[in-house]
């Protein structure tokens, strides 16, 4: 189980435990990180300082699972969890997209792929 995440965004460096193991990740222009407990895995928002572009997820040893840009005509807003404590990322267009500007995205485990899930109110 993934706990004590502890994140040192002027240094770009990110520590948690995780069955009573520390880990360590380094990473320039960290922006926000945040654990999904129920898939245990660490969500990392990076890029520059504005406004994040680039999004990894790593699962509790570490290893990146996921890496990508935002989507295209949009930045990386911020982090959110669902009730089910599964992370969520919104996304903030600069265009409308389908009649509205920011989106929360999902990430699919088993096809490694962000999707677009309900717009962000």
């Amino acid at each position: 189980m993934i706990k004590d995440l502890n994140v040192i965004k002027d240094s770009g460096f990110i520590r948690w435990v995780n069955k009573g193991q520390s880990y360590n990740f380094d990473l320039s222009s960290i922006d926000q990180a945040m654990v999904d407990e129920s898939r245990q895995l660490i969500f990392i928002l990076s890029g520059c300082l504005s406004s994040p572009n680039e999004i990894h997820v790593l699962n509790g040893e570490g290893e990146v699972q996921f890496s990508s840009r935002s989507p295209a005509g949009s930045n990386f807003y911020y982090l959110t969890k669902t009730a089910s404590n599964e992370v969520l990322v919104v996304c903030s267009f600069e265009e409308k997209y389908d009649n509205w500007y920011d989106w929360h995205y999902s990430f699919n485990v088993e096809g490694r792929e962000l999707h677009r899930l309900a717009p962000s109110y």
